[in-house]
């Protein structure tokens, strides 16, 4: 499996453009190019700092992608009983959680501010002893402006507030390190772009979802998403949709869990920005919690 994984990383890298053009920065180097490459030394050390400098006074975000990364997973342990990197990780300047274990074709934006805060980002990679670690991940400095949407799509800048965001009218979405335990104590929403159907549905299937298990009763919709020793706060793990459709059974909910809505449909018809919010506590159940896959549609 892993090595079904460099072998598309190495395919990427050789047709997609936008990785022959970017600048390559090497472990501890800094750049103020619009587009950045990191990869991994031949010979992994324990602390590898990438500084990116601004490219302009115009910039005001960074879209960082994980094209292939792959590191240790994340532990558990009685100080913090959730899903956390602590040997291997990555530490992204205004990001509030690392990433760690294996996170492949997913992205996050990254505030960068230039006329408002530091001209500089760091984003940097701590290992433990693990020294077959690899990544490669680009970063590209996104300038702001009230044209956004006629720029490439390469260049678009997301939502305020948003740490994932989907500008295309279909696509892939995945938890961080899908497949094994997600990170706890995290909360982040995944946006996508609507485009010019103002009254446009968001439609999900061939989903694959483990979140948490509720109060242990099914359907995980909603209420049995939420403790029961605290049933009016939300710090259970969870996705929430607005006004959304489970299509097979016409339920109607804006909180999952468990894993209820594997191989199901559902259709948000919520209407302004289309976002749907990420919730993870502070209690992970291992090889329980797997997170979430999904396909998307703007229909």
């Amino acid at each position: 499996m892993k090595s079904i994984a460099v072998i598309s990383f190495l395919f990427y890298l050789f047709t997609n453009t936008s990785a022959q053009r970017a600048t390559v920065v090497k472990c501890n180097g800094k750049s103020n190019a619009k587009l950045i490459s990191l990869t991994n030394p031949a010979h992994n050390q324990q602390l590898c700092e990438y500084t990116i400098r601004a490219y302009n006074t115009r910039v005001c975000q960074l879209r960082v992608d994980f094209h292939y990364f792959n590191v240790g997973q994340p532990s558990i342990t009685p100080e913090r009983p959730y899903a956390h990197c602590s040997d291997d990780r990555l530490i992204i300047n205004g990001i509030p959680f690392d990433f760690c274990g294996t996170i492949n074709q997913n992205h996050v934006y990254v505030p960068f501010d230039v006329q408002k805060s530091s001209d500089e980002v760091k984003l940097t990679i701590k290992l433990g002893t693990n020294s077959l670690a690899q990544w490669y991940i680009t970063v590209n400095q996104i300038e702001c402006s009230e044209k956004a949407t006629t720029v490439k799509p390469d260049e678009r800048q997301a939502p305020p507030g948003c740490l994932q965001y989907f500008y295309e009218s279909f696509g892939l979405v995945q938890s961080f390190n899908y497949g094994g335990d997600y990170y706890g104590d995290t909360k982040y929403a995944i946006c996508f772009n609507r485009g010019k159907k103002v009254d446009a549905n968001l439609v999900l299937n061939d989903i694959s979802f483990q979140m948490d298990v509720g109060d242990n009763t099914a359907p995980g919709y909603d209420s049995k998403c939420l403790p029961l020793t605290n049933p009016g706060g939300l710090t259970e793990d969870y996705i929430m949709i607005p006004k959304a459709i489970v299509t097979g059974t016409q339920e109607r909910a804006t909180i999952f869990c468990s894993n209820t809505i594997t191989g199901q449909e559902i259709i948000s018809t919520a209407r302004g920005p289309l976002v749907i919010e990420v919730n993870t506590d502070t209690k992970t159940t291992p090889n329980m919690e797997t997170g979430f896959r999904f396909r998307y549609r703007i229909v």
